[in-house]
């Protein structure tokens, strides 16, 4: 440690000049080729001349694996890879020199710890190879440094890791699994802490959750990102959500991440999921939008990569789920820059249509205006002005084997946008790397000692928490995997940006905040239809009338008549011809129930032509079914008669039956029927529902301010209430104008015309007032019509006019 504070004593210009003077001084330490020895994960380096005593530093190496290219020479800088870079080394830059400017937790460490970090970066090309191949050159002999690494920062999907190794974010195939099993030998336990990887490590294909034991990461997995999606449903009131996903470890995991946040948190959204694969063709597609369409839902969340989101827009505009300005999309971060990528498209035209009112859900490491994002900003800013720490960046930036395609990493470090922005890296890997730093130096203040395992600074990582640029920095001591209640997400909407008359682009405007597990408006969110007013979660009800027609009901009700007449005509036959032996044995009793229970069945038509009654509802099964009862069993009565007759007969019986003996069964199933129909009646009666009815309740599903409508709800009674005493005044108008018109004076006359004519203004202004509160009242109703039937100003006129003229 003393040649390491003589060196940076000794460089008082770069210190002056320098946001990175520690990471100078340790670059500067290493380029001598001192001798390095291991104790644990930790790094002993000796310096000191001939003749010297020899001084040991102890480092802390932590290698930033992440794509710088995409492996043909050209730069990706797409996700803030530079920006990053220059964040993480901020961040060891504060913990060598217990700079607490960003994170109090810092202040002092430098004195308190003598353990001090160092990095350097390695290209993945976005290439699962060569992520694995930088992982075992650096658990060999630190790719070259001779420096072992405590722990890796690394976000891609490219990168490998063992289970007895901590990487961040890291995504493995089979072969790559079996290639680090190889090695296992060579290998030491590794930690990592995670700043951009989000899919659930469990569910990868062929590898077991087991492998990522000392995995941990400063942004939420994919189940933890569902949380802050669907608390934005619930408060946008939405209850049911289509999820589009690929089915991909990706797509799925945050497929079934949203269904259990909707199990177990958010009971009351239904959730159906669907799914295309990776190279899905546009029959796939086609069918896959097929199935969300006849869900019949509104709102749809797409877990769908850049490549397939055209063809996905296109594929639902055409179907009627999108640009129609009643369905809504929102989509995962991995919609990337796909409107706001610079294109723009034909007004009017469907993918134009189709992308207005989108939105997309991400993580985020801060938005402007938070004081520690603020702060991370400017101090990456601030080193653009220092050709010194440009300098170092670009000496740590990664370097290739020999006959590698060549990449020149200056023409991004030197260039107008390098660190003009935090990117989408910086605040995430700010915060890892601090929270490394701070769990290394915590384990020496409780040990005492420097050597210490990855596991064990893995278990210390876990329990680290503290304020950093993202948020609050928790993570899940079970899973390694940071609160989601702790993290920021942003929602962006994209609203339509005309370039010129005939087409426009897209901007991503913030609106929502995702804070301490709640969201804060940030701007207004504008949905598919233009609109800020959030739109039904299912389709428009709509109201068929499917009412009888006067001439069928008429036909109806004459039929009515004709059965009842006929009814009764054939009652007064059988009493009118009672004595005949052929009217005898057809039992004339059971003849006039026949027709008694034809008749209520006749009658159970005249209820079904009353709108508007729920007795008449209620009516109709009381009528249909003891009619129905009557006429039956007085057939099933009768002919046991009959049979019980012949039945004795045949054995040379003598038999008397009463009408009272045989109508026992009769009357029993009557009985039956009644108890049904109480019991029907009593519990879940049949009611008439109108077209205001049906109304009133579509507005009580989609009405967003209930308390104000209940407000509003009361203006109407007072305006019927109004409305009555208007009307009792224009009486008492009336009956004057009637008296004074027989008294037959001019001067009577125009005093009578003076009343009516200021009763009458009076009425004007007390009507108009009445019927704007009206207007506010039922606002809220879908084609602005009223709850209730009120007298308009323009018909009080029309009333007090009349009275002027007969006056």
């Amino acid at each position: 440690m003393l040649a390491l504070s003589l060196l940076l004593l000794s460089r008082p210009s770069a210190s002056s000049s320098t946001y990175y003077p520690s990471l100078i001084g340790i670059r500067d330490l290493l380029s001598s080729d001192p001798p390095v020895s291991r104790t644990g994960n930790l790094n002993e380096v000796l310096s000191g001349g001939e003749g010297e005593a020899e001084d040991a530093t102890t480092l802390l190496f932590l290698p930033y694996l992440q794509p710088f290219s995409g492996g043909d020479g050209r730069l990706f800088t797409v996700i803030g890879t530079y920006e990053g870079l220059a964040a993480s080394a901020l961040a060891m830059e504060h913990l060598n020199t217990g700079n607490s400017s960003i994170v109090k937790e810092v202040a002092g460490l430098n004195e308190r710890c003598p353990i001090r970090f160092a990095t350097d970066s390695f290209d993945t090309e976005l290439s699962q190879k060569a992520g694995v191949d930088w992982m075992i050159r650096l658990i060999a002999d630190g790719a070259g440094s001779g420096l072992f690494p405590a722990a890796v920062l690394g976000g891609g999907e490219q990168q490998g890791q063992r289970r007895d190794e901590h990487h961040i974010g890291v995504e493995r195939r089979a072969a790559a699994q079996r290639h680090l099993h190889e090695s296992s030998a060579r290998r030491q336990g590794v930690s990592e802490c995670s700043y951009a990887r989000s899919s659930e490590l469990g569910r990868l294909p062929g590898i077991p959750e087991s492998q990522f034991s000392l995995f941990g990461r400063t942004i939420p997995n994919d189940d933890g990102t569902s949380i802050p999606l669907l608390a934005q449903m619930s408060a946008w009131g939405v209850r049911y959500l289509a999820v589009l996903h690929m089915d991909d470890a990706y797509g799925n995991g945050f497929a079934n991440g949203i269904r259990l946040a909707a199990e177990t948190i958010f009971t009351d959204i239904k959730i159906q999921t669907f799914d295309i694969p990776v190279g899905a063709s546009d029959s796939t597609i086609s069918d896959a939008v097929a199935s969300l369409r006849r869900t019949q839902f509104t709102y749809f969340f797409g877990i769908i990569e850049q490549t397939h989101v055209e063809r996905v827009m296109s594929e639902a505009y055409r179907q009627g789920i999108a640009g129609d300005g009643v369905h809504n999309w929102l989509f995962s971060d991995a919609f990337g820059s796909t409107v706001t990528g610079g294109e723009s498209w034909e007004e009017g035209s469907p993918l134009a249509k189709s992308y207005s009112g989108t939105g997309i859900l991400s993580a985020v490491g801060g938005v402007e205006g938070m004081e520690k994002y603020d702060l991370l900003g400017d101090a990456l800013r601030s080193l653009r002005d220092s050709e010194a720490d440009i300098e170092f960046l670009d000496g740590i930036m990664p370097s290739y084997p020999e006959g590698h395609t060549e990449v020149d990493h200056t023409i991004y470090t030197k260039g107008d946008q390098f660190l003009k922005s935090q990117g989408m890296l910086a605040p995430f890997l700010y915060d890892a790397t601090i929270s490394v730093g701070l769990a290394a130096c915590d384990l020496y203040e409780s040990t005492g000692g420097l050597a210490f395992t990855g596991a064990e600074l893995f278990a210390r990582v876990l329990n680290t928490t503290f304020e950093g640029t993202s948020g609050t920095i928790v993570l899940d001591p079970d899973t390694g995997t940071r609160d989601p209640t702790s993290a920021l997400f942003i929602m962006t909407n994209f609203v339509p940006d005309p370039v010129n008359s005939t087409h426009v682009s897209f901007k991503g405007v913030n609106t929502d905040l995702f804070e301490s597990g709640s969201w804060r408006t940030l701007e207004p969110y504008v949905f598919g239809d233009g609109t800020t007013d959030v739109p039904s979660d299912l389709p428009k009800l709509e109201l068929v009338e499917d009412r009888i027609s006067p001439a069928l009901l008429g036909i109806m009700l004459a039929l009515c008549a004709l059965v009842i007449l006929l009814s009764l005509a054939s009652v007064a036959w059988t009493r009118y011809f009672r004595m005949r032996r052929v009217v005898r044995s057809s039992q004339p009793i059971f003849l006039c129930l026949i027709s008694a229970g034809v008749t209520l069945m006749a009658l159970g038509i005249v209820p079904l032509s009353i709108e508007g009654s729920d007795v008449a509802c209620m009516a109709t099964p009381w009528l249909l079914f003891l009619g129905f009862t009557l006429t039956f069993s007085a057939l099933f009565t009768k002919t046991y008669r009959i049979n019980q007759i012949m039945k004795n007969a045949a054995k040379f019986k003598r038999l008397t039956l009463t009408a009272t003996d045989v109508m026992k069964p009769m009357l029993a199933l009557l009985l039956v029927n009644v108890v049904i129909l109480v019991a029907f009646t009593a519990v879940s009666p049949l009611q008439s529902k109108s077209k205001e009815d049906a109304k009133k309740r579509k507005s009580d599903v989609t009405s967003t301010n209930s308390t104000s409508s209940a407000a509003d709800g009361m203006k109407i009674i007072n305006l019927a209430a109004a409305q009555a005493e208007l009307e009792e005044e224009v009486k008492e108008l009336r009956k004057r104008m009637e008296n004074e018109a027989k008294a037959d004076t001019v001067k009577n006359r125009t005093s009578i015309r003076s009343s009516v004519g200021s009763g009458a203004s009076s009425m004007h202004e007390d009507m108009d007032d009445l019927e704007q509160a009206q207007t506010r009242a039922v606002s809220f109703c879908d084609d602005n019509e009223p709850l209730g039937r009120v007298t308009s100003s323009q018909e009080a006129e029309s009333i007090v006019g009349d009275d002027i003229s007969s006056g």
